[in-house]
């Protein structure tokens, strides 16, 4: 076909375009692209063949043009969605009506939830929040969370002494009741010694050495541990003191026939607390045997007296009161209870002794006793407030 006969073809008004024709889409849209054109069998051009004449569509009536204009405003104002309906292109927003309407949802779920007012009123504020601010809503919910989780965590597990420690302490406790040069045996005051015994020999150096200062109870709970052992450790002196002698033989004149004498009595007595402490540093020596003839004649004269140490105590006090702060005055008091008690329990010369030498933790102990200052309340008729040891 050659130019001349594409031109007779395209100016051919009888030809009509095959069902197939991609043209023949278009003649399915209404007002737009090509118009519908219809055969017209009655047509005939000269020649008497049908001719295809355009068909303009009828005009709209007045109430569909309406609705024709309304429906595409509607389209010109909503957001573009994809075929399956999702928003493309820009953020999609809800809409405020749409807000609005989902507060009937509010009171049912508040219910079923159990909100409180508070709770409550969060989710209105949600509910009617713009897309943006709830996202961040949501966000901060969730950090919330996190934090109440956080402070539902199981705590640290309480501190707790170290048995090595409790050893120790158990240690300075026998030490200091074991010591010829302790003033004080009842109440808090033999507490506060053991306490200063242990921040000086246990704590300096490590990282309870500010414990006492600190406010995380670690000094209370030692402090406590030490009060235990103390009462502990004067209950199984005074039990071993009691089983020394028998109190039925009173009534009878001395020497008595069943007891132990006073040195036998010490070494039985510097073994307290050894199934916990295998080496306390103490040895028995003469002015430990002083010291244990004044606690046995209290026991001794007071057999039924509750209040046994606060007994001792006040026999201390007299015993420096007499001696009026001379060492040489208050031995020789001393020696006094001593002979007595030997009198009634007659033993070994306590010059078998005298190769025991205090040890130096005995030394120690004695020599921090006595640096203490030791303020006991007069309790039976005494004139003096204070005695220093």
């Amino acid at each position: 076909m050659d130019i001349d006969d594409i031109s007779a073809f395209l100016d051919d008004d009888t030809w009509q375009l095959p069902p197939s024709s991609p043209a023949a889409a278009f003649s399915s849209i209404p007002g737009e692209g090509v118009q519908p054109v219809e055969t017209n069998p009655t047509s005939r051009d000269g020649s008497g063949s049908p001719r295809t004449t355009p068909h303009s569509s009828p005009s709209p009536e007045p109430h569909e043009a309406q609705d024709v204009l309304r429906r595409v405003d509607n389209q010109r104002h909503a957001s573009p969605a994809s075929p399956e309906g999702q928003p493309q292109g820009a953020l999609h927003t809800t809409a405020p009506w749409r807000r609005e309407a989902d507060l009937q949802f509010l009171d049912a779920q508040a219910a079923a939830k159990r909100l409180k007012p508070e709770a409550k009123e969060q989710l209105r504020r949600y509910i009617l929040a713009p897309d943006g601010q709830r996202a961040v809503m949501a966000y901060a919910t969730s950090l919330s969370i996190a934090q109440s989780l956080g402070a539902l965590a199981a705590p640290d597990a309480p501190w707790v002494i170290p048995e090595a420690m409790k050893t120790n302490i158990n240690k300075y406790v026998i030490r200091l009741l074991l010591s010829s040069e302790i003033g004080v045996y009842d109440g808090e005051l033999p507490v506060n010694k053991v306490m200063s015994l242990v921040e000086a020999k246990i704590l300096t150096g490590t990282n309870l050495a500010q414990a006492r200062d600190a406010d995380d109870g670690k000094w209370n709970k030692m402090e406590d541990w030490a009060r235990y052992c103390l009462t502990q450790r004067k209950g199984e002196i005074k039990k071993r003191i009691e089983r020394s002698f028998d109190r039925h033989e009173f009534v009878n004149p001395a020497p008595y026939k069943n007891g132990k004498d006073i040195i036998k009595l010490v070494k039985g007595i510097i073994k307290i607390g050894s199934k916990s402490v295998k080496h306390t540093g103490v040895v028995a020596t003469a002015a430990l045997c002083s010291r244990f003839a004044v606690l046995r004649d209290v026991l001794k004269n007071n057999p039924d007296k509750e209040e046994y140490w606060s007994l001792v105590d006040e026999a201390l006090r007299k015993i420096r009161t007499k001696g009026k702060g001379n060492d040489i005055a208050t031995s020789r008091i001393v020696q006094v209870f001593l002979d007595k008690d030997r009198k009634y329990w007659p033993g070994p010369e306590l010059s078998t002794l005298s190769k025991n030498r205090p040890t130096r933790d005995q030394t120690d102990i004695n020599d921090f006793a006595r640096s203490l200052s030791t303020a006991l309340t007069p309790t039976i008729g005494s004139s003096s407030s204070s005695v220093q040891t």
